[in-house]
């Protein structure tokens, strides 16, 4: 009958405390961070040689809907033409704060439809990435070929009409 009775506290106290654990574990706080936006902005073109290089600036802004800060997060820009990501800056954010970071310059060649991949994740090795602390945002870019302010053969056009123009003045002046 004691073995039956020990048993049962043994098995009962398990029970309870595995219940404490679950339970600490679910109310316990966490940080909770998205992007929330992306925005660019094309900021000059260069030629080099026959092709055209696009400088984009880009805007993406971040928000920990948490209840904690966040440990330090590291953002990476997945250049497509070198296939590999780009560190850009690393921050952190208190609950229900949110953060624009900035990246300058990015040089592509590409065009048509681009497709970027902004990831985030702890940057410490030590800080297990889950869904509420990292994440993958593809971000679409369209890129058409950049034509100059001045549209081919026009100034013929032009130059045409002002030759035109000055021939028909001079022979009404020799007619008068």
């Amino acid at each position: 009958m004691r073995k039956k009775i020990s048993t049962i506290l043994i098995i009962g106290l398990s029970i309870l405390i595995l219940f404490n654990i679950f339970v600490i574990e679910s109310s316990a706080q966490n940080s909770n961070i998205s992007i929330i936006e992306i925005k660019h902005q094309l900021t000059k073109t260069t030629n080099i040689g026959a092709t055209q290089a696009h400088y984009y600036t880009f805007w993406i802004t971040f928000l920990n809907t948490g209840d904690t800060a966040t440990p330090n997060i590291t953002v990476y820009f997945e250049d497509p033409e070198l296939n590999t990501p780009l560190e850009i800056q690393s921050f952190t954010l208190e609950p229900n704060q949110n953060t624009t970071i900035k990246y300058e310059e990015w040089p592509t060649t590409l065009l048509g439809n681009i497709q970027i991949n902004i990831t985030y994740d702890p940057t410490s090795p030590d800080i297990l990435s889950t869904p509420s602390n990292s994440g993958k945002e593809p971000y679409h870019l369209s890129i058409g070929p950049t034509t100059t302010e001045q549209t081919p053969g026009f100034q013929f056009t032009i130059f045409t009409f002002c030759i035109l123009i000055t021939t028909i003045l001079i022979k009404k002046k020799r007619k008068n």
